[in-house]
């Protein structure tokens, strides 16, 4: 199987932490793709675990490369959708912009 590089950038392919880190987010992002979620599925014990879950907590995280994926899986959006009520989301985004902690010294 090819490597997947899922963003096509006006710098080619990248994966997220090349494009984040070593191009400081700089290139223009043409497109996000994944590979391989047509033949994915949930984890053994997720559905249960979901079901018997408390409280479901989608903590801050990229929407686009961290969630997006996880809900894409065949499946998953149905049992995330059946935990509803009791899921909380933390966003990193306020306003379209990204919150950003202190930066580091």
């Amino acid at each position: 199987m090819p490597e997947s590089r899922p963003l096509k950038t006006d710098a080619g392919d990248l994966h997220f932490q090349e494009y984040f880190v070593r191009e400081r987010w700089q290139p223009a992002v043409h497109e996000i793709y994944w590979t391989g979620l047509d033949e994915a599925s949930p984890g053994p014990g997720v559905a249960e675990a979901l079901e018997a879950a408390r409280l479901v907590l989608i903590a801050p995280s990229n929407p686009s490369i961290s969630i997006e994926p996880i809900l894409r899986v065949p499946g998953m959006r149905a049992l995330v959708a059946g935990a509803r009520g009791k899921t909380v989301a933390v966003s990193p985004l306020i306003g379209g912009r990204a919150v950003k902690g202190r930066p580091l010294s």
